[in-house]
C-alpha cells in the first residue's frame, strides 16, 4: 500500500508538471503574436518598447505602368504601401525607397509612418531602375543604423526578369523579417524600344519622314503581329 501511494504521488507530480509546460507553451504562443512591449528601466536592455524599423522597397520601374485585371500596377503598389504604413504604430520607424528616379534618395531618412504616408502619392513609374538586389542591400544597410531591434523589410514588385535577379544573394538579411509582395497576377507582354533613328535624309515641313526603330521583347512568350505607333504630341502620326 505504501508503495502504491508513493507511485500515485509521483504520477500526480508528473501530471502537474506536464500541465504547467503545456500552459507555458500556449502562453508563449499567445505572447509572440501579441508583440509585447518592454517599458521602464528594462526598455533599453531589451531594445526599446517593442517598436519596429520598417523598410519598404517599391519597384517603380516603367513596367509598373502596365495594367492587369485589377488596374494599373503602380496604383496597386501605392494602395498596398498605404495599407502597410497605416498598419504601423506611431512609435515605429518607416523608410520608403524606390528602385528608380530621385525618390530613392529623397526618402532616405527614417520617419514616422504618418510622414511616410504623405509621400506615397508622389511615387510614379520612372526609367533607369536598379536591380532589386542592389536596392534591397542599400535599404538594409540604412535600416541597420536604426536602434530598433525588430526590423522588417517589404518588397513590392511586379517580378520583371530585368530587375528581379537573385535579390538576396549579396545582402545579409538574417536580422530582418522579409516579405515579398508581388502585384502582377498574370504574365504581361513587356516590349521595349531600344533604338529610334530618322532614315529620311531631308526633313521638310508637311512631308513624310521615315523612321526606323528596334523593339525588344523582354517578356517570356513570343509575340506575333505587334503594332507600334508614333505620336506627335497626342496625335498618332504613324504606325507599323
Amino acid at each position: 500500500r505504501e508503495l502504491q501511494k508513493t507511485t500515485m504521488q509521483r504520477v500526480r507530480i508528473k501530471q502537474w508538471i506536464l500541465l504547467a509546460l503545456r500552459t507555458l507553451a500556449i502562453a508563449a504562443l499567445v505572447i509572440s503574436f501579441a508583440r509585447p512591449s518592454v517599458r521602464g528601466p528594462l526598455a533599453q536592455a531589451f531594445g526599446g518598447d517593442g517598436s519596429r524599423a520598417v523598410g519598404i522597397l517599391v519597384d517603380n520601374s516603367l513596367s509598373m505602368s502596365l495594367r492587369n485585371q485589377d488596374g494599373e500596377l503602380m496604383e496597386q503598389v501605392r494602395s498596398a504601401l498605404k495599407t502597410i504604413l497605416e498598419d504601423l504604430r506611431p512609435s515605429d520607424e518607416a523608410l520608403v525607397r524606390t528602385t528608380s528616379g530621385n525618390e530613392r534618395s529623397r526618402t532616405s531618412e527614417l520617419s514616422s509612418p504618418l510622414t511616410a504616408v504623405s509621400h506615397v502619392d508622389d511615387i510614379v513609374g520612372r526609367g533607369g531602375s536598379r536591380t532589386l538586389s542592389a536596392s534591397i542591400e542599400s535599404l538594409a544597410d540604412r535600416l541597420n543604423e536604426s536602434s530598433r531591434v525588430n526590423k522588417e523589410l517589404y518588397v513590392l514588385t511586379d517580378l520583371q526578369e530585368s530587375t528581379f535577379d537573385d535579390s538576396t544573394a549579396s545582402a545579409d538579411l538574417s536580422a530582418f523579417s522579409l516579405r515579398l509582395i508581388p502585384v502582377a497576377a498574370r504574365r504581361i507582354e513587356n516590349v521595349g524600344i531600344g533604338k529610334v533613328s530618322v532614315e529620311s535624309r531631308i526633313v521638310e515641313v508637311g512631308q513624310p519622314v521615315q523612321l526606323s526603330a528596334v523593339l525588344t521583347n523582354y517578356g517570356t512568350t513570343a509575340i506575333d503581329g505587334y503594332v507600334s505607333s508614333v505620336f506627335l504630341g497626342e496625335d498618332r502620326v504613324g504606325q507599323a
